[in-house]
């Protein structure tokens, strides 16, 4: 019996399939990944023969391009040279490096040792037309400089012919060998398509042929009472689920009529059952989901600023003085936070606040950041939105001047417009600024955001002043790329 079942374990139909399938599934993606390979590499060698060849044009046309202007400098005194050389010199002794690289054959490895000390000379020669202040000496560095690139340049012709017949036998190469990859991948095809196709032919007989057989024998079940039936005899060697079928088949057809009676006096029993096991199960998700509700909680913001409380005074008991105002700075920050949100204060007191901000930002950046304080107290006594300057000095930080190692600055302005009414409030930074179109794209996303209250920064800010000013302050943004970005709040106030 065990000797069948190992037999029947190792020689079934589904592992057949399942060789078969997997087989084919590995040649395929063996081939697939081969093919893209060769197709990857075929590109990448095609891209770097085109690349030697448009970086030997680009050689010559930036030379061509440097020599123009020192020729324009020689003649009509045009600097435009005088801001280029260093980045074109630079350029064309790279392109020189590169070309030298490309295993070509001895005589283009010596052309363009040649071409690369001609440019030496030539750049010695430039240096010299660019430093002489006599014009005579200018003209004599000037035509000693065109006679090196008419050389430079007579060279072209020999190097470009030089890496076409190198690209021609690469190409040959290549052709060839891709030639002979098709070839093998068409015999490998052909082969693996044949050896399906006889594979198939034999695997469906060893499936259909004994299923038609049993079909066959079994047909007398539907002519004759379950209590006359005979058992099926049939054996497959090659096919042993088939046989597993008929033995189970046999067993089964016994055992119903046995079964037919006991399934009728259990089929209330199991109904019973049933229903007694959807109760349980109810009774479980009920009770998983009091257990579910009674682990939820909330953190209470009030025993954070307690807790800051506690650890500046034990700082402040172990003489940690730096560390007792920092940690009391914090703790203000979160009690104005707490006492402040969603409600009004005057600007003084929001003021007072970013101060205390600030002196966190001082000692959290040293020196690399200074943070100046330009107040014009006139209209300090109004009333605005709690937290509406800490996010504008969060964006200057973030966006502008946070990556500074030194120099940065941030400037918190105000002043009173007597003659519109209005308050200003300005946060101006040094950072890098913003581009035209980046900026028109800022100013629109700040007063069209459909979601305000999702956002912490200018569209939060723009929202909650628009409402509680109704629809009176404004704000507004502007920048000079690598200069300064300013950010201003203007408030309707009337002195009293």
């Amino acid at each position: 019996m065990a000797s069948t079942q190992r037999k029947s374990s190792a020689d079934t139909t589904q592992r057949k399939l399942n060789t078969f399938f997997a087989q084919n599934i590995f040649f395929v993606f063996l081939l697939t990944i081969c093919t893209v390979l060769f197709c990857l590499l075929s590109d990448l060698r095609y891209r770097q023969l085109g690349h030697q060849q448009m970086e030997l044009h680009n050689f010559y046309r930036n030379l061509e391009t440097l020599h123009s202007q020192l020729t324009a400098y020689a003649a009509r005194g045009d600097d435009t040279i005088l801001k280029a050389k260093e980045t074109s010199l630079s350029c064309l002794k790279d392109s020189a490096k590169v070309l030298a690289d490309i295993p070509v054959d001895a005589v283009y490895q010596r052309d363009m040792a040649d071409t690369a000390l001609m440019l030496d000379r030539y750049s010695a020669a430039l240096d010299q037309v660019l430093s002489s202040l006599r014009p005579d000496r200018r003209n004599h560095s000037y035509y000693e400089a065109d006679s090196i690139y008419s050389a430079i340049n007579a060279g072209f012709r020999s190097l470009n012919f030089q890496i076409l017949e190198h690209t021609n036998r690469k190409m040959e190469t290549f052709q060839k060998t891709q030639r002979h990859f098709i070839t093998l991948i068409t015999l490998f095809l052909a082969f693996m398509i044949g050896a399906d196709v006889i594979y198939s032919i034999r695997l469906s007989h060893s499936i259909v042929d004994p299923i038609t057989e049993l079909t066959t024998s079994i047909q007398g079940l539907y002519l004759t009472h379950v209590e006359d039936y005979r058992e099926v005899s049939l054996f497959c060697a090659s096919n042993q689920e088939m046989n597993i079928l008929v033995s189970v088949f046999n067993s089964m057809i016994k055992t119903i009529q046995g079964q037919m009676e006991k399934i009728r006096e259990n089929a209330d029993i199991a109904i019973k059952l049933h229903q007694k096991e959807v109760e349980n199960l109810q009774i479980a998700n009920l009770l998983r989901t009091s257990q579910l509700k009674a682990l939820q909680m909330q953190i209470n913001p009030h025993f954070l600023f307690n807790t800051l409380n506690m650890i500046s005074q034990t700082a402040y008991v172990e003489d940690a003085e730096q560390t007792s105002l920092l940690l009391d700075s914090t703790a203000a920050l979160l009690r104005y936070a707490l006492d402040s949100a969603a409600r009004e204060v005057p600007l003084s007191k929001e003021m007072e606040n970013l101060g205390i901000y600030v002196s966190l930002l001082e000692h959290r950046f040293g020196g690399r950041i200074r943070f100046t304080f330009d107040l014009d107290e006139t209209f300090h006594s109004i009333t605005v939105p709690a937290l509406i300057l800490q996010p504008l000095v969060e964006n200057a930080i973030t966006h502008g001047v946070g990556m500074y190692l030194k120099g940065g600055q941030v400037t918190i302005r105000t002043q009173y417009d007597a003659e519109r009414g209005l308050g200003i409030i300005s946060i101006l930074d040094n950072g890098a600024g913003i581009e035209p179109e980046d900026l028109e794209h800022v100013r629109r996303e700040m007063k069209e955001s459909s979601h305000p209250e999702q956002k912490l920064g200018l569209s939060n800010v723009y929202a909650r002043l628009r409402i509680f000013f109704h629809n009176t302050a404004d704000m507004e943004i502007t920048s000079i790329p690598n200069v300064e970005t300013e950010v201003s709040i203007f408030l309707p106030w009337k002195i009293p």
